[in-house]
């Protein structure tokens, strides 16, 4: 997972005009890889589907009358605010670049939000059902991220003939 933040650190290192925007991804995949090893949102899921427990009951009261809808307003909100300061980056990428990171975050989003959402949703869910789901849900976790940093290797080897080889590596015994 921090791999992603070291590479969108390193790009935003060559990328002057944009680094600024590369910083920004790589925060936000620092967060992203702080709330999946400690499974952050987990308890706000819980607490906004309306499920609360003793663990949760503090910051239950705390987020009490937040809806879902409330909130998607405001991811939107958001998504339309990055695209706007990242327009320039994103003309910049290159075709190739651009349709990879689209299918990444696709893939990486089905399994956060679509996969995940029902997990948590369906607390009776069966071990039958939700060991597969889980899994799927890690799959793609993992082929999003893997895509993405695909992604990133293609823009620094189309943009600064910059090629990270793996061939030459040597194994130790």
């Amino acid at each position: 997972v921090y791999k992603r933040q070291a590479l969108c650190f390193f790009t935003s290192r060559l990328a002057s005009r944009w680094r600024w925007q590369w910083c920004f991804m790589a925060l936000v995949f620092i967060v992203l890889g702080i709330d999946e090893t400690f499974e952050l949102h987990e308890p706000l899921f819980f607490i906004l589907r309306g499920n609360r427990s003793e663990s949760t009951a503090e910051l239950a009261d705390k987020l009490d009358g937040i809806r879902w809808s409330d909130l998607y307003v405001w991811i939107i909100i958001a998504i339309m605010l990055l695209l706007i300061w990242y327009w320039s980056l994103i003309q910049h990428v290159g075709r190739k670049v651009l349709v990879i990171a689209v299918w990444s975050a696709t893939i990486y989003l089905f399994g956060v939000i679509g996969i995940d959402n029902v997990l948590v949703a369906e607390n009776d869910v069966p071990t039958i059902i939700y060991l597969p789901l889980s899994i799927l849900e890690e799959v793609c976790e993992f082929v999003g991220v893997s895509l993405f940093i695909y992604a990133v290797l293609v823009y620094l080897s189309e943009h600064y003939n910059i090629v990270i080889r793996l061939d030459n590596l040597k194994r130790s015994e």
